[in-house]
């Protein structure tokens, strides 16, 4: 996907991906310029009414010295974008940054903002210029959506500043994780060729009223949890040959009995499509562990969480998330203040899927765990290597992905449960997705690097299989030499965190054996 055009409305995962991360260019479509222009004419329309939006919802303004105070509506619009740049820490990722603005400038594209198409166009020249502001990574509650973290964005888009100071923000040309030059924001733009922003009070806080920053994150986080669920299932498939596990588990008879049981279905066919042709896995006449047996029903119910935080992901990038809004109807054009910033719907789905990737990192050490231990092995070597004494094998690889799970189960703990008030108890209940959103990024992070413990053993143990003249199937024997061209199979001690280091490359999003899982759960799921 080189191009993205947005229409307003219909952004989906796979095109924040390609713009966050892959550089595709973005377009405003006309229809979506139209859209704004008439809600901007809307917003006047509205404006002659009741004054400036959103003025009129500040009770304060009954005090005549408040209202002295704002009368200067310009310079409020500039100390909105000021006063909310308030974040801490280390800056986002660019990809983040870069998913953000781009979600920003399609709730703009819905016309209901009562914003100027210039002002989404603005954010888009931005993205196809390698314009990215700096935002620090702390700081983001979530109360009336991102605030701060889109007025770190607004800054850099700001006429002026707002300060004496002359505070434009900052922001880099390229990626900041590649020592792209600092620049305040005004620099950057100008080097950047795009003029600075004026705005509206509206479009001020359009600008940062949203739930933005948990909404892009979100669906770089949902496209990562698919790819290491299909890695999962191939490093279960791996497991169950080093295992020599009895594939009579995953008898299609098995998991037809019960409704809703399709994904369970799926994962017992991925299982047995990897394996296939194997001389390890297969019928045997002995039960083996739950870990095992039980792969197609820890992992299908997983995936069915996944596939429902998509769907509530993909809804929430399409949210007229801003407050607030103007709508039209037979009585002319009205300015509604609601809560369509409110992160309820996305925190809830980000809470369940990050226990789902949770779980596919205690089901993956557990496979580590029983591939290293003698007495449960099937006949495999002690941690996994011929000559004990001086060598202690894969038994450290497990500790790592133990201590990987515990820390994620520290990480599960739920955002949505939690909430604490803030503005003077104006803004009473938060739905806490940017900090649920950064959560599940870190238990991502863990997983990744638990399934890469896994792929080790689970290699190691199908070369000590082969010793014996045992084959692997088709697929799983790709992915043994997949890991072999980096990862000599393991003889003698040597330093395990390279081995650990180089396996998790190749189980990153870009990794080999990511897009391998990726291929093959592709073909076989053509083969149904």
């Amino acid at each position: 996907m080189t191009r993205v055009t947005l229409h307003g409305g219909s952004l989906t995962p796979e095109q924040v991906i390609a713009v966050a991360r892959g550089g595709a260019r973005v377009e405003l479509a006309d229809g979506a310029r139209k859209k704004m222009a008439a809600g901007y004419q809307q917003l006047l329309q509205v404006e002659k009414q009741i004054g400036p939006v959103p003025l009129w919802k500040f009770a304060d303004l009954a005090d005549d010295a408040v209202r002295a105070q704002v009368s200067d509506v310009a310079a409020l619009a500039r100390q909105v974008i000021v006063d909310h740049a308030a974040a801490v820490g280390k800056p986002l990722a660019t990809e983040l940054v870069r998913a953000m603005m781009l979600v920003r400038a399609d709730v703009l594209a819905q016309g209901h903002s009562g914003v100027r198409p210039e002002l989404a166009q603005s954010l888009i020249d931005m993205l196809n210029a390698g314009v990215h502001p700096l935002v620090p990574s702390q700081g983001h509650l979530s109360m009336a959506g991102d605030t701060a973290a889109l007025a770190h964005v607004a800054l850099v888009l700001l006429d002026g500043g707002g300060r004496a100071d002359g505070d434009t923000g900052l922001a880099v040309l390229g990626r900041h994780e590649d020592g792209a030059r600092v620049l305040p924001g005004e620099q950057a733009m100008r080097e950047a060729g795009i003029a600075r922003w004026r705005p509206t009070l509206k479009e001020s806080f359009s600008l940062i009223i949203g739930n933005t920053l948990a909404a892009a994150w979100a669906a770089l986080l949902i496209a990562d949890a698919e790819q290491l669920w299909r890695l999962a299932v191939g490093a279960s498939a791996l497991t169950c040959e080093a295992m020599l596990a009895n594939t009579e588990a995953f008898d299609p008879a098995l998991h037809e009995l019960g409704p809703g049981r399709e994904e369970v279905a799926h994962v017992a066919r991925l299982i047995c499509g990897w394996i296939g042709a194997s001389t390890m896995a297969g019928p045997q006449d002995k039960t083996d562990a739950f870990s095992l047996r039980c792969i197609p029903q820890v992992l299908g119910p997983i995936h069915t969480v996944l596939n429902r935080a998509k769907e509530v992901i993909t809804n929430e990038l399409r949210l007229v998330s801003d407050n607030p809004v103007i709508v039209d109807g037979p009585q002319g054009p009205r300015c509604l203040d609601g809560g369509n910033f409110h992160g309820e719907r996305l925190v809830l789905a980000l809470d369940n899927l990050r226990l789902a990737v949770a779980e596919i990192g205690g089901l993956a050490e557990r496979h580590a765990f029983i591939m290293t231990n003698q007495a449960r092995s099937n006949g495999l070597p002690s941690f996994l290597v011929r000559e004990r004494g001086l060598n202690s094998g894969f038994m450290l690889a497990q500790y790592t992905a133990a201590a990987l799970v515990s820390e994620n189960k520290t990480w599960a703990v739920p955002y949505a449960v939690d909430s604490i008030p803030t503005c003077q108890d104006y803004e009473d209940h938060a739905g806490f997705a940017a900090l649920s959103a950064a959560a599940t990024a870190s238990v991502l992070t863990n997983v990744q690097r638990i399934l890469a413990v896994e792929l080790l053993c689970a290699a190691q143990g199908v070369d000590l299989r082969r010793e014996n003249g045992k084959r692997p199937g088709r697929h799983t024997g790709v992915l043994v030499d997949t890991l072999r061209r980096v990862v000599p199979k393991w003889e003698t001690d040597r330093v395990m965190y390279h081995d650990l280091a180089a396996a998790e490359r190749l189980s990153g999003a870009d990794g080999e054996a990511t897009r391998l899982a990726t291929e093959i759960a592709e073909k076989l799921d053509e083969q149904r």
